[in-house]
């Protein structure tokens, strides 16, 4: 295995809305680190998280190129440091050049819970504070 690449190398974090995804891409090269330009080779991929996030195939084929892409797409759960890896053949699995995050929406942001952090919630207002 060459070397397995985010696509779009500026973004590494986008939105956990479930439509969100990261395209990675997988290049086949020989022992010399010359890439491999042969199509219909099975390249496995899997990933570093339990949560729902979800890879687009277990494996994947090369193209005439030698290379094979796969799609990471999030859920509705704001996951960090995800690592997608990708396998030809035998061990070890080659690691993305860069780590990925779904990630909470700031544009849809609001307050979840208010909570009242004092047990004595029954005070009198008579201007002194209480100890």
């Amino acid at each position: 295995m060459g070397s397995v690449t985010l696509v779009d190398s500026e973004v590494n974090k986008k939105v956990a809305d479930g439509n969100n995804y990261f395209t990675f891409n997988a290049q086949l090269v020989d022992k010399y680190g010359h890439p491999l330009k042969k199509a219909g080779l099975n390249i496995e991929w899997s990933h570093n998280k339990e949560q729902q996030i979800t890879l687009s195939a277990a494996s994947t084929t090369t193209n005439d190129s030698g290379i094979a892409s796969v799609t990471l797409k999030s859920s509705k759960i704001a996951v960090d440091d995800i690592i997608v890896y990708a396998k030809y053949r035998v061990p070890p699995l080659k690691p993305a050049d860069k780590k990925v995050s779904f990630v909470g929406d700031i544009k849809t942001a609001k307050v979840g819970k208010s909570i009242l952090n004092d047990a004595d919630n029954n005070k009198i207002a008579d201007g002194h504070p209480t100890s």
